[in-house]
């Protein structure tokens, strides 16, 4: 009698087949295994067809921003099924066993890159943005007149605290950005050339991560700006203006963002062009949690709703309140940062708990959705993913609204 697949968490003994089968679905050169495998904040999952191992999926320990609060994160990643079984069934119970794990390790949401959006929305994603590559012109660059109060210099070593405190600041005031923090994070992001704006001051108030990887080819080269990150407009309109200085020999700046990134707002009237896409997903995996993780709008108000699907079924009541009346550090599973403590305060804080039935009905796509900020209970009526009583939604759009979402690491 044929049996099911077996589902478990990989080992060292385990390495070399799961690095040799990732390699084979994504295209990758062969490789001597990195260790230690697995390495520090992952947790890597497989599916067994008897000996042979059939399809893997590792868990990458995050913390995301969601309304100012770091809200712990399981990020998926190298999914991967051996050509013979794909079309069998093997993830929806590989997906059931590592996200079982996951919340059993506290983490109360779940991203993910995925390549078939279709496929991972029947296990709980949907797409709530998306990063991306885009070229523009250097030439217009050369027109951004020097801001006045500003000062850029080239980082070094003894710059990271500044460098991560800029994009703390920025993330904590978006939906969706991984706080690059434990074992994952790497000085700079790993971008070996930064250049740090500072306000008159001397204070950081931007950032440019950036190489140069084409040569010279006569004003026809391509500039990559891996990030940018700018507090201000003048720190904005400093960074695009050093670009400019290499329109002699290059013709292109290529910028990794997303979504409506306000750093475009410094630029002159220059084409932005899409290049490269990744969609990002998003599921919740524990409702209550999730939502008393996050936070939102300062408001005083009690919001009753039901979900339905993707393994979330339930009733709950969600109360929002301002910040002050609870403490944000005694409720997150993230060690806050000191730094960002005044401005996690200025937002509301959430609790959500299991109640009797009453309010709206959210699916579990449409609840991602309402949760990262991207639709309005409105459009998820229209989607069909929202349904019930509507006397709620203004306040709902309002909690849950008021940050873009962005996303600015490929995992």
């Amino acid at each position: 009698m044929p049996t099911g697949p077996e589902i478990r968490p990989l080992t060292g003994d385990d390495g070399e087949a799961a690095d040799a089968l990732a390699a084979e679905a994504f295209g990758a050169a062969p490789r001597p295994l990195p260790g230690p495998w697995p390495a520090p904040g992952t947790r890597p999952w497989g599916a067994f067809h008897g000996r042979e191992l059939a399809a893997v999926a590792t868990v990458r320990e995050f913390g995301s921003w969601f309304g100012g609060a770091m809200v712990p994160t399981a990020g998926i990643a190298s999914v991967a099924v051996r050509p013979e079984y794909r079309g069998s069934g093997l993830l929806a119970p590989l997906f059931a066993a590592l996200l079982a794990d996951a919340r059993a390790h506290g983490e109360v949401v779940s991203g993910l890159y995925p390549t078939a959006p279709g496929i991972y929305r029947r296990l709980g994603y949907e797409i709530v943005g998306e990063l991306a590559d885009v070229e523009l012109p250097v030439a217009p660059l050369t027109r951004i007149p020097a801001p006045p109060g500003v000062v850029l210099r080239r980082a070094d070593g003894s710059d990271a605290a500044l460098h991560q405190a800029v994009y703390d600041r920025w993330a904590a005031a978006q939906n969706g950005p991984l706080t690059r923090r434990g074992p994952h994070q790497r000085p700079f992001d790993g971008h070996d050339t930064v250049t740090l704006a500072l306000d008159a001051e001397g204070e950081p108030v931007g950032y440019a991560a950036w190489g140069r990887t084409d040569g010279y080819q006569g004003g026809a080269a391509t500039l990559t700006v891996n990030e940018l990150i700018a507090l201000s407009g003048p720190a904005a309109a400093a960074l695009w203006r050093m670009f400019g200085g290499f329109a002699s020999i290059a013709g292109t700046v290529r910028l990794r963002t997303s979504g409506a990134d306000p750093a475009r707002l410094a630029l002159p009237a220059a084409p932005w062009r899409p290049v490269r896409q990744w969609p990002y997903g998003l599921r919740l995996l524990d409702v209550a949690g999730a939502f008393s993780a996050r936070g939102g709008a300062p408001l005083d108000v009690t919001l009753p709703f039901r979900v339905t699907g993707d393994g979330l079924d339930g009733s709950y009541r969600l109360t929002a309140l301002p910040r002050c009346a609870r403490s944000h550090a005694s409720r997150s599973a993230v060690t806050p940062v000191p730094s960002l403590r005044s401005l996690t305060a200025s937002g509301g804080a959430l609790t959500c708990e299991p109640a009797a039935d009453g309010g709206p009905v959210f699916t579990g796509r449409g609840l991602a959705l309402a949760y990262a900020g991207v639709q309005s209970c409105a459009n998820l009526r229209f989607a069909g993913l929202l349904s019930g009583p509507a006397t709620d939604d203004e306040r709902w759009d309002a909690v849950l609204g008021g940050r873009q979402f962005h996303i600015r690491n490929y995992y």
